[in-house]
């Protein structure tokens, strides 16, 4: 088998990163009365506005789709990083015992 080169840090900073992500798709909301407001009824018609709202409403559903892929992806990455240290830890605790290092 082949060794495998994680460097915790790395993992660590993966976990923040998407965790930072998730935060700020959560909070962004939907925006859809935002819009209306900012685009208003240009010349009296409500065309404009009204594909507006339907790209934010579009947008908020695929945000949502993809918030739930990324906490799964994050979650994943943090049980890798919780299973290296785990692993890592049990090798220190036998290699210092004098004892033959776990098994992967």
């Amino acid at each position: 088998m082949n060794d495998v080169l994680i460097k915790y840090w790395e993992l660590e900073r993966l976990v923040e990163r998407l965790t930072s992500i998730i935060d700020e798709f959560e909070s962004a909301g939907d925006r859809t009365g935002e819009i209306r407001s900012a685009v208003g009824y240009p010349w009296g018609r409500s065309e404009l506005t009204e594909k507006a709202s339907e790209a934010e409403s579009r947008w908020s559903y695929k945000r949502a789709k993809l918030t739930e892929s990324l906490i799964g992806i994050r979650d994943h990455g943090q049980a890798v990083y919780e299973a290296f240290q785990e692993f890592d830890a049990e090798a220190a605790a036998k290699f210092e015992a004098g004892e033959n290092p776990p098994s992967s």
